[in-house]
């Protein structure tokens, strides 16, 4: 049996440190879901709330991580749902902006935080309300 050369054994040392100090970071790549649903209420000039059901045509984004900027965004369907397919294991933000001209902030970020423990986690979001 020949002996490892000396060159062969650090390559092959280098290229197990490699795959073993991956660290997989949250994102697309695997069979993760994350979904829900969208709800709105109008608020009209005279601040009068009226509930407008569930928003279709909305865009909703995710951050992988816990916070930061979108990473990729979806437009909620006619009955507000939107999802996110694809991803790994990991932290996400799903979050939307709440519109409202006559509300005090006129601009809101409503968001969730939502772990999947596994590439193949399916999790549900609570509704995510809006004011427009």
């Amino acid at each position: 049996m020949k002996k490892l050369k000396f060159k062969h054994f650090i390559k092959v040392i280098c290229i197990i440190v490699f795959f073993v100090s991956c660290k997989k970071e949250p994102g697309e790549g695997g069979a993760g879901r994350i979904s829900g649903k969208l709800y709105g209420y109008d608020i009209n000039t005279n601040g009068i709330v009226t509930d407008s059901g569930y928003a279709g045509g909305y865009r909703v984004y995710i951050s992988y991580g816990s916070e930061g900027n979108a990473d990729n965004d979806v437009r909620t369907s006619f009955n507000g749902q939107y999802e996110f397919t694809g991803l790994k294991k990991g932290t996400y933000t799903v979050f939307t902006y709440s519109q409202c001209d006559t509300c005090l902030l006129n601009k809101a970020t409503i968001k969730e935080t939502v772990t999947l423990n596994s590439n193949k986690d399916e999790v549900v979001v609570p509704d995510l309300v809006i004011f427009d």
